[in-house]
């Protein structure tokens, strides 16, 4: 895996969305942290984080062919909370066949958005 996930700085307040789909199950716990951290400083005030992944049932599983590890959704959420990102939205994709590992889809944004919205409403 090239470090682009693991190293990409974002320019601050430039993105209105960011996409990261089929790329987490290559990262570390630590990268997949850093990398919602850095992405969370490149997004503009209302900027949200779209990411799409293979989800196991439980706890994470290692492929140790391709190098990957699915986590589980609760997992997932363990990791985002970490990272300082909210949980918008967590979808699982319909009409995906069985013998796959599932897929969700959730929309995030940095929990300091909110905190400074509240801030603002205040004054």
């Amino acid at each position: 895996m090239s470090t682009y996930e693991q190293e990409h700085t974002f320019e601050p307040g430039r993105y209105d969305a960011i996409w990261i789909q089929w790329c987490l199950l290559y990262l570390t716990d630590a990268d997949f942290v850093s990398l919602f951290q850095r992405a969370a400083t490149g997004l503009k005030p209302d900027g949200l984080i779209f990411v799409k992944e293979n989800i196991c049932k439980e706890g994470f599983v290692v492929d140790k062919e391709d190098s990957s590890l699915t986590r589980s959704n609760t997992y997932m959420l363990e990791l985002f909370q970490r990272a300082g990102v909210q949980v918008l939205y967590n979808v699982k994709q319909r009409n995906w066949p069985k013998e796959l590992f599932e897929v969700r889809m959730y929309v995030l944004k940095p929990r300091q958005q909110q905190t400074q919205q509240q801030e603002q409403q205040k004054q």
